[in-house]
Parts: structure tokens; C-alpha cells; sequence
């Protein structure tokens, strides 16, 4: 069977990383290294090693050799992990579908354990049991798959495995394994291995295993007359079982493993006895016919992977415990660990911050007293400013005009009546404060062609009269030009009072002020207080 592009993504997602599977077989030990590469299992590392006798025939008797064949078959393929899946002849395990009650896990455990009691030819407390349940959870009643091997057998395989240093993860059955191969098969369908003279067979279909059967088919095989009898009667026989338990399901495809005289003899048969189609186990990405230990192989593979067909798992509970056991010591060990180092990396972090902390307060007392050294300079120093800010403001100020003085002067000037009859004799300007005028006028009329110049001018906001003396005798020094009618050595004096337009009152500027004004910035510059 060649896997389909669908088959290869659901191989690679039941499939990850690497996998030790070790068979024992009758002749020999074979290990393999298998990894998932481009969606479908392949083997990268394998090894076999030959054997003297059968050692299932005397398995305590020859743990030794079996150990010895373990560690050579591991060296001779370079396989350095030592954590390892096998699994058992499904001759020596007893395999019953039974039909129970829903129930909870704890509770169908129960009831396997009452029922294997019907099946196992060897006492229950013998035995090393394990189930799975084959049904859909709607169904009224759950079917369950119950397989059980003698214990003495599986502590003595176990006990050769100790003795090579390899650590057993699963202990599966050989016609389980080979299921496998039928995840993506969604009518019944029957694979088949024959080696080491016996014929190992199993039908699922939907993800769900329905039968298996183990059968001795001798040495009967003989290249020279080509008749492989045993071989195809347990065949037919082994279909013919399952057909008259699933009578509504037929066998709707048979896969044979190998390529050998043997396998085509049973094509044959099976076509011709059940009129269904059969073929041979390919794989890989050049389609190549698998032989038997590598079907079975990459079954173990599939069976250790996340979502196996078979869950079923013979190693026996105290050795799953025991594991559990050191994996939770493990796991505390490096808890505690982890535990210790995070208080370590803790302390020196806290020690650092101390450390940092201690240096930084003594720069801040090293400071501070440098800072109380030299507060009272500052202060004077501050205060020093703030008069030095206080004359820069009231200078700034006193020196500042809304109108240029000489605007005023002109204007001033402009407004004396031409003829010489009047003249000044003061003039008095404050800075942005009033104009005074002081002078002499040979007739009123002067003076108030004056003041009405003043106040047309354009420069001051409010011009007035402040008094107007009487006439005396006597025409001062350069005085001339008097008017019609007015006695030429009479002149009267008189004061104009001018007031300049009001402008707001500057208040108290900083140096940055006064700077910014300077600069052209005014009123823009920032102010601190």
C-alpha cells in the first residue's frame, strides 16, 4: 500500500521526532531507528544480529544471549538512544473483543479485569493485562479490545532489556503493530505478515481495530515445489472468522506484507476465495514494496506516536510507576534546582541593589554637604541678583518713553507763534510724566495761538492753560512784533500745562524680560518668578 498525499500529512501528525523499535525475533534481534521525514516514517539506523537458538523457546534461560544481541544490534546500527519500544508475538498474547456497559474509566477497568477471568487460560493475578475500547461512546454497549500475556514471560524479556541497558517505554503485540499501517482506511481492511512460520492478521477499519489473529503456518514453504498450503488455509481461514462476526462489513481490501513466492501464493488465494482485491505493503516516496520487519517496525513507531490505533500497552504497571516515580523525583530535583539558582541569581540581584543603593547615599551625603556649604554663598549670590534685576527693571523703566522726546521738542517748537512776541523762559519733561511750559507773551492772544497749536499737534493728549499773569511794563530783551492795539512795553507770563498719552504701567521686569526686550522678543520671553 503506497501512502496517498492524505495519508502522509496524518502520518506526520501522528508521528514526531525519533523512535527505537526492537524486535525479537526467532531467529534473530533486529533494531532500527525510525523518523518521520516529508510526511512519511522511514528507517535511518538499523542493525540485525542472528541467534543461536530461539529464545522464546527458553527466555529465562537465555536473557544473556538476548542481552548480548540487544547491545550488538544497538552498537552495530550507531543507535545511542537507550529508550526503546518492542514488542511481543501476538502467539503469546490473548486477544478477546467483549461486549460491556458504558461506564467510566475506573469502572470499565473493573469489569475487564472480571471478564478477562473467562478468557485467560492463566490466573489473572499471572498476567499482565490492558484494554481499549473499540466502540463509539453513543453506542449502547462499548466494545472492548482485552489483551493479556503471562507476567513471568514479559519480567524475563524485560529483565534481558535491563541487562542491555535499554529502557522499554511500550510493550506492544505484533498484529496490533501492524494495524497501524490501516489508520486511513475507512472500509474493513486485512493485513497480513508471515515470518518466522507464523501468520499474523488483523482487520480495522474507521480508525478502530475489529479483529486479529495469530496462526501457525510451519516451515511448509519450499522454494522447490511452490506450495505454500498452511499459509493460505490461515489465511482464508483467518478472513472467514472475521467475516462471520462482521457479516455486514466485509473484508473490502487485503494488503500482504513482503515480496516473496509466499506472498503472491496468497494474493492468489485471497482473490480467488473472497473475490476482493489484494496487494502488497508499499511506502516511501519511490513506492517500494515493505518487507515484514520493516512493516512491523514502523508499526511500533505508530503505536508510540501521539494517536496510535493501539493503545494497548503490556508493560506491566509497577515498571509504568516506577517510571512515573523517577520522573517525579526528576522533576523535583530540578524544581528544587531551579529553585535554588532563582534564590541565588535573587540574592546577588538584591546584594547588587544594596550595594547600589549604599554608593548612591553616599554621593547624596557627599553632596549634601557640599550643598549646605555653599547654600549661604547662593543665597547671597540670589539676592545679589535680585537687586542687581531690581535697578535693571527701574532703569529699564525710567528710561523707557511712549513718545520720543524729540517729537516733543518739535512739536513744541512747532506751536510758538512766529513774530518773536512770545517766548519760553522753561520747559520741563518727566519721564512719561507731563510737559510744563514757562514763558512770556506780549498778548493773550499768543498765548492761545499756543496752546491751540499744541493741542492740534498730535503728540499730547490733553493740553490747558495753567495760569496767565497780568500785564507788566517793560518788553523783555528781544521782544518784538506785539499785537495791534497792544502796548509794546507790556508783557504777561504764562504756564501751559501738556500731558502726554497715558501708557500701562510697567510692573516689575526680570532680567530675562529685560533681555528679551532688548532682543526684540518683549513681551514673549518667558517670566520667572
Amino acid at each position: 500500500m503506497a501512502y496517498s498525499s492524505g495519508q502522509r500529512e496524518a502520518v506526520r501528525e501522528r508521528y514526531r521526532g525519533k523512535t527505537v523499535a526492537i524486535e525479537v525475533g526467532a531467529d534473530g534481534v533486529r533494531a532500527v531507528e525510525i523518523e518521520s521525514r516529508g510526511g512519511s516514517p522511514r528507517i535511518v539506523r538499523e542493525a540485525e544480529v542472528s541467534l543461536t537458538a530461539n529464545v522464546w523457546d527458553d527466555l529465562a534461560g537465555r536473557r544473556d544471549l538476548l542481552a548480548d544481541a540487544i547491545r550488538s544490534a544497538l552498537t552495530n546500527a550507531g543507535i545511542r538512544d537507550r529508550k526503546a519500544v518492542t514488542v511481543l508475538p501476538r502467539r503469546f498474547v490473548t486477544i478477546k473483543y467483549a461486549r460491556l456497559p458504558q461506564g467510566d474509566p475506573d469502572h470499565v477497568a473493573g469489569m475487564v479485569r472480571f471478564e478477562a477471568q473467562q478468557y485467560v487460560p492463566f490466573p489473572i493475578d499471572e498476567v499482565v493485562l490492558d484494554h481499549q475500547i473499540v466502540s463509539d461512546s453513543t453506542d449502547e454497549m462499548s466494545t472492548v479490545l482485552i489483551a493479556a500475556a503471562r507476567k513471568p514471560l514479559i519480567k524475563d524479556l524485560l529483565a534481558a532489556f535491563d541487562r542491555a541497558g535499554v529502557e522499554i517505554l511500550t510493550i506492544g503485540v505484533s498484529s496490533l503493530a501492524l494495524a497501524e499501517h490501516l489508520a486511513q482506511e475507512a472500509m474493513p481492511t486485512a493485513i497480513c505478515r508471515a515470518e518466522d512460520g507464523q501468520l499474523d492478521i488483523a482487520v480495522a477499519a474507521a480508525g478502530k481495530i475489529l479483529f486479529t489473529r495469530s496462526a501457525d503456518i510451519g516451515a511448509d514453504a519450499s522454494a522447490e515445489t511452490g506450495e505454500w498450503t498452511e499459509l493460505t488455509t490461515e489465511l482464508t481461514r483467518s478472513i472467514a472468522a472475521y467475516q462471520n462476526e462482521y457479516r455486514t462489513r466485509p473484508v473490502e481490501k487485503v494488503i500482504l506484507i513482503g515480496d516473496n513466492a509466499a506472498t503472491a501464493a496468497a494474493a492468489d488465494a485471497v482473490e480467488r476465495t473472497f473475490q476482493v482485491h489484494a496487494q502488497k505493503l508499499k511506502g516511501g516516496s519511490d513506492g517500494r514494496v515493505i518487507s515484514g520487519a520493516e512493516a512491523l517496525a514502523i508499526g511500533l513507531a505508530l503505536h508510540d506516536s501521539s494517536a496510535p490505533l493501539s493503545t494497548v500497552n503490556l508493560l506491566p504497571s509497577e515498571r509504568i510507576e516506577r517510571r512515573a516515580e523517577v520522573k517525579r523525583r526528576t522533576m523535583t530535583r530540578a524544581s528544587a534546582l531551579v529553585m535554588v539558582a532563582v534564590l541565588i541569581v535573587a540574592g546577588w540581584l538584591a546584594q547588587e541593589a544594596l550595594t547600589a543603593r549604599a554608593s548612591e547615599r553616599r554621593l547624596a551625603i557627599i553632596e549634601n554637604a557640599r550643598l549646605r556649604k555653599i547654600k549661604p554663598f547662593a543665597k547671597k549670590a540670589s539676592d545679589e541678583r535680585s537687586r542687581l534685576e531690581d535697578k535693571v527693571a527701574a532703569v529699564s523703566e525710567g528710561l523707557g518713553r511712549d513718545e520720543p522726546l524729540v517729537d516733543v521738542i518739535k512739536a513744541v517748537s512747532d506751536a510758538i507763534p512766529s513774530g518773536g512776541a512770545l517766548h519760553l523762559t522753561q520747559m520741563t519733561m518727566d519721564r512719561n510724566g507731563p510737559v510744563v511750559l514757562h514763558g512770556n507773551a506780549g498778548s493773550q492772544a499768543q498765548v492761545t495761538r499756543l496752546l491751540t497749536s499744541l493741542q492740534s499737534a498730535g503728540v499730547f493728549a490733553e493740553a490747558r492753560l495753567g495760569y496767565l499773569g497780568d500785564a507788566k511794563e517793560g518788553s523783555p530783551t528781544g521782544m518784538a512784533g506785539n499785537e495791534p492795539g497792544q502796548d509794546a512795553d507790556q508783557t504777561m507770563s504764562f504756564m501751559v500745562y501738556c500731558r502726554l498719552p497715558e501708557r500701562p504701567s510697567v510692573s516689575k521686569k526680570t532680567t530675562t524680560e529685560i533681555r528679551a526686550r532688548r532682543a526684540g522678543v518683549g513681551t514673549a520671553a518667558k517670566v520667572i518668578e
